[in-house]
């Protein structure tokens, strides 16, 4: 076997380089800096521009956005498309009803419509203990009594981030918060209680609470400093963040590129992925349907 066998006289030893020898340049793709700062500096140019384009690009089939929608739309647009474009059915589980009951118990009270946080759960939901968030809610009610929270409230935005009805034919963002307490013209606090888990919910809630900060201080133009407040009413724990007005300011661009990718979305690609599928409706037939309406739907094998 000689065609194939490794022969190391064949190859020719490196040359070794002393200290005052330079090291050798291809001639061809000799490094230089102000090209490549050029080319730096072009792709920021192009990438500004498209994202400006995509700013004043006309609004799509879905002309409004909210968290979670914009969560489901970057998870799987084809999703999204079948549940608000093709109105799809979209039933919420249990849990998402059992919150339901809890949210709603908590806001009756803080309005001071009921004297305790009253509420039934359906057989088979997992029982709830709120003793250890009664001074949160204690002091939410009595500062709903002096005008100083406010409760569900339905906030509504046009594209440029003006006020207008929640369901406004204008209307562009909606954010919905649990409850906005105020503690003097400046501050205020956005509060949302959650009844799902904590552990691996962390970003996707900061985001969310960055979304509430945004709102607050566009809707609020006195105030300059939020803090953000999520309450696990099921494990016992808080999660808390602090924006000024000036932080907030330097991430709103992030969420307006994201929310215009959803607003002004022409296609809807399905993404199909174990994460993805497991809780989404559209894989499984619902009722009054003969087969499920997405065939894209991640199958275990």
């Amino acid at each position: 076997m000689t065609d194939d066998t490794f022969n190391p006289a064949a190859f020719s030893k490196p040359k070794r380089l002393s200290a005052q020898d330079s090291a050798p340049v291809d001639t061809n793709e000799t490094f230089n800096p102000s090209k490549l700062k050029k080319r730096i500096e072009d792709a920021a140019v192009a990438e500004e521009q498209q994202v400006q384009d995509l700013l004043t690009a006309p609004l799509g089939k879905i002309k409004a956005w909210s968290f979670s929608r914009l969560m489901k739309f970057e998870n799987c647009p084809y999703a999204i498309y079948l549940g608000s474009v093709e109105k799809a059915p979209d039933p919420s589980g249990p849990a998402a009803e059992r919150g339901t009951i809890i949210h709603e118990a908590i806001e009756e009270y803080i309005q001071c419509n009921t004297d305790t946080v009253e509420f039934q759960l359906k057989p088979g939901m997992k029982k709830i203990d709120l003793t250890p968030f009664h001074p949160v809610i204690d002091r939410l009610r009595d500062g709903f009594e002096n005008g100083k929270v406010e409760v569900e409230g339905d906030w509504g935005f046009t594209r440029d981030w003006q006020k207008t009805g929640f369901f406004a034919d204008d209307v562009w963002a909606r954010i919905k918060l649990d409850a906005l307490e105020f503690q003097d013209e400046t501050s205020a606090s956005a509060l949302d209680w959650k009844t799902g888990r904590k552990f691996g919910n962390e970003l996707k809630h900061n985001q969310q609470g960055m979304v509430y900060a945004i709102a607050a201080f566009m809707r609020y133009p006195k105030l300059e400093f939020v803090e953000t407040s999520f309450e696990y009413l099921d494990e016992k724990a808080h999660m808390k963040n602090h924006y000024s007005r000036d932080r907030a300011m330097l991430l709103k661009p992030m969420i307006d590129r994201r929310a215009n990718e959803l607003t002004t979305a022409t296609k809807f690609p399905p993404k199909p992925s174990m994460h993805a599928c497991k809780w989404c409706a559209h894989g499984k037939i619902q009722e009054g349907e003969d087969a499920p309406r997405c065939a894209y739907a991640f199958q275990e094998v």
